[in-house]
């Protein structure tokens, strides 16, 4: 026997539907959690679980007694009460948990309800990964997860219905089915694009946290350090900007394979909580406007033949301000050929420099002059104390190491000659006995990041070096400060000047050693920077690009998408009004205003137009199609095709202006049409007997003979009304 659209098993495909889920989800939670081997371990168990009791046994086999999963839920419950205690995130204790389960769940015996509950654990589990984690990997499979969730869920309906009914299982037409999902996750996605373009980042929820793993970071420059942000960091190979190195009047090239220099861009000095930022202004700070030629004067001294120049070509970017990156101790900041004027912040005591605005390629000259300190004087010690608020730890840490080194740690006793060698003392034991990493631990909520640091993880990255260093300067009374800039260490032998990349980013220290005399220490191991900031010229290597600028792309374009991004899709600029401003606004509660281009905003809004339009469309197609069932009771237990020859049956009878009740029988509705009109209540009564049968007996689908009946009565009701 042959239909015209193929009418399928809902069980089969659906647990197949259900292990792809199942999979996706754990695979979720493993990329989230940074442990693919216990991703791989729950994978595993999953599917030898479901090929048990599915593939095996057709979903009959006992699987594990009801005593035996209930002991390996109670102790993977005491699992995730232990983490908790250990201060490991709510969050990912719960999918622990949550992910557990679901593999215990695949090895027991199921009915309809174990599978409704599956689905709504994998479905957590979704949820849990991406609260735990946002990056690019975890995005991909959520996206790929969602519509075989939206299908499954469906799915679950019809063996639930059917389990209600006491059917032995649903049966759908395939192409129907395929089409309503499709036409499910048309109007959902929609919907949610137009959502997240809506509300951007902080329009409702701001400064929001959650005390869980942030998205993946790309390295690349920061003027502000957040030591909770812990890892993991992809290193990008984006340009960022070549710097030629000359030095004295002869304009000796310098640089090599192996040589490190230390490009300032921002000087951090304030320590609050987790967070180094720029102090407060010193009031030494000068806006100046250069033109073609012009130079300015960034600190008062002298060069004397040593000077080191700095010729920077450079991508200035979309940023309100530029840092001008420079070495220690810059002197004089000048720039190359201009079209127009430049505008310029210099901070005096930090010995800083910012451009104002612009984009494009930036061109500049810096020279610098090594700073040497003045010889120590004999006499008393100068009575000093701690430099600063410096944390418990790195006071502990510090004391005890120069204590050990036979070096006074009291700044009140030690000679100030002594500073150098003290700072020194400390960079090499952090740089022996902690370890450099682009994937830290988050530090537990409540802790101190640099106490959590020096004392439990040991591991961190370049700015956790730093950090711990500044305080245990300042806890031994030398004043310390981090920077944040580039390391160049990419030295093009052929075109003799460095390359910078994102990948170069970088954090250290810089202690004032004597009296005005700064210089700078990097803590950070100095064989593992360099090898992670080496350039890839590999296949993998540029692989591993490719997927850095995919992860960048997608941290800054979705995971970061806030008022600025919202701004630049619609058209608008900062603080210039418009209609787009005044509706974020409007939804942030504020009254900022940006300008925005109107006819970016005439295509949002003819798109938002169309949508409407076809909503309103769809929603009227399915409500006639919806009267329509309902005036001719198709039948939901006829078979396809004879469910069309009743249909057209039905609109027949009403054509002669017999329209047949919703709530009556077709036979009983034949009997009242003879008693007006034999001949037509024979041919309904003959097109009844076959229809009850097909709808209410007990002999299965109706033959192509008994459906022949009924398109026979259709065609002889035709010819009567002709």
């Amino acid at each position: 026997m042959s239909e015209a659209a193929p009418v399928a098993s809902v069980l089969p495909p659906f647990r197949w539907v259900l292990l792809a889920l199942v999979l996706l989800a754990v695979s979720a939670y493993a990329l989230a959690e940074r442990d693919l081997l216990m991703g791989g371990v729950l994978a595993a168990a999953c599917a030898m679980g479901w090929v048990q009791t599915e593939w095996r046994a057709g979903g009959a086999a006992r699987g594990l007694p009801r005593w035996a999963s209930t002991l390996i839920l109670v102790g993977v419950l005491l699992g995730a009460g232990g983490r908790l205690l250990q201060g490991a995130p709510a969050v990912s204790a719960f999918a622990q948990f949550l992910a557990a389960v679901i593999a215990v769940k695949l090895w027991e015996r199921r009915q309809v309800r174990d599978y409704g509950q599956v689905l709504t654990l994998s479905a957590f589990l979704l949820i849990g990964a991406t609260l735990t984690d946002v990056s690019l990997g975890v995005g991909v499979l959520l996206v790929v997860a969602a519509p075989l969730l939206a299908a499954g869920v469906m799915m679950y309906q019809l063996l639930a219905g059917a389990a209600r009914a006491e059917r032995p299982e649903p049966r759908a037409p395939a192409g129907a089915f395929v089409g309503l999902s499709a036409l499910v996750l048309g109007a959902v996605l929609p919907l949610a694009v137009l959502i997240f373009v809506a509300v951007p980042r902080g329009v409702w929820f701001r400064d929001a946290s959650l005390g869980v793993k942030r998205a993946v970071r790309v390295t690349g420059f920061g003027d502000e350090i957040d030591l909770t942000r812990a890892g993991p960091i992809r290193t990008s190979g984006r340009w960022v900007m070549n710097v030629r190195l000359t030095q004295g009047r002869a304009g000796r090239v310098l640089g090599g394979v192996g040589e490190h220099y230390h490009m300032r861009g921002a000087v951090l000095t304030r320590y609050e909580g987790s967070r180094w930022t720029e102090g407060e202004p010193s009031g030494s700070g000068t806006a100046v406007a250069l033109e073609t030629g012009q130079f300015v004067r960034i600190s008062p001294d002298e060069p004397g033949g040593r000077e080191v120049v700095q010729e920077v070509t450079a991508e200035a970017g979309p940023r309100v301000t530029v840092p001008l990156f420079m070495l220690l101790r810059p002197v004089s900041l000048e720039f190359g050929a201009l079209e127009r004027t430049v505008h310029v912040n210099v901070d005096h005591s930090a010995w800083t420099a910012e451009r104002l605005g612009g984009e494009g390629t930036l061109t500049y000259r810096v020279l610098s002059i090594p700073m040497e300190a003045p010889p120590e004087e004999p006499g008393e010690p100068e009575r000093r104390g701690p430099a600063g608020r410096a944390v418990r730890a790195a006071r502990e840490i510090a004391w005890a190491q120069l204590r050990a080194a036979e070096m006074e740690p009291d700044p009140a006793v030690r000679p100030r000659g002594e500073d150098a060698l003290a700072v020194r003392k400390l960079e090499a034991f952090l740089r022996l006995n902690y370890t450099y990493t682009l994937d830290g631990p988050a530090t537990p909520l409540g802790v101190e990041p640099i106490d959590f640091f020096l004392e439990e993880s040991r591991t961190g990255h370049c700015e956790h070096f730093a950090s711990a260093l500044a305080m245990m300067c300042r806890s031994i009374g030398v004043e310390a400060r981090v920077v944040t800039g580039y390391l160049l260490s990419e030295f093009d032998a052929d075109a003799g000047h460095y390359i910078v990349r994102d990948s170069h980013a970088h954090a250290w220290v810089e202690a004032c050693v004597a009296p005005g005399v700064w210089r700078t220490f990097d803590a950070t191991p100095p064989a593992e920077i360099s090898r992670l900031a080496a350039r890839q010229t590999s296949l993998l290597g540029r692989l591993s690009r490719l997927m850095d600028r995919a992860e960048e792309s997608w941290n800054t374009s979705v995971v970061g998408f806030d008022r600025s991004q919202q701004l630049r899709l619609l058209g608008g600029e900062p603080g210039r009004g418009g209609v787009v401003e005044q509706a974020a606004g409007w939804l942030r509660g504020d009254g900022a205003r940006e300008r925005t281009r109107p006819g970016r905003v005439l295509g949002w809004a003819g798109g938002a137009v169309v949508v409407s339009v076809g909503l309103v469309w769809l929603w009227q197609v399915l409500r006639r199609r919806r009267r329509r069932a309902g005036e001719a009771h198709a039948g939901w237990g006829l078979p396809e095709d004879l469910r069309r020859d009743y249909d057209r049956l039905l609109r027949e009878l009403s054509r002669r202006g017999e329209s047949k009740p919703e709530w009556m029988p077709l036979s009983a509705f034949a009997r009242e049409v003879a008693s007006r009109d034999p001949e037509v209540g024979a041919l309904v009564l003959e097109a009844a007997l076959v229809v009850d049968a097909a709808a209410f007996g007990r002999e299965g689908p109706a033959r192509d003979a008994d459906r022949s009946r009924v398109r026979a009565a259709s065609r002889a009701l035709r010819r009567l009304r002709r």
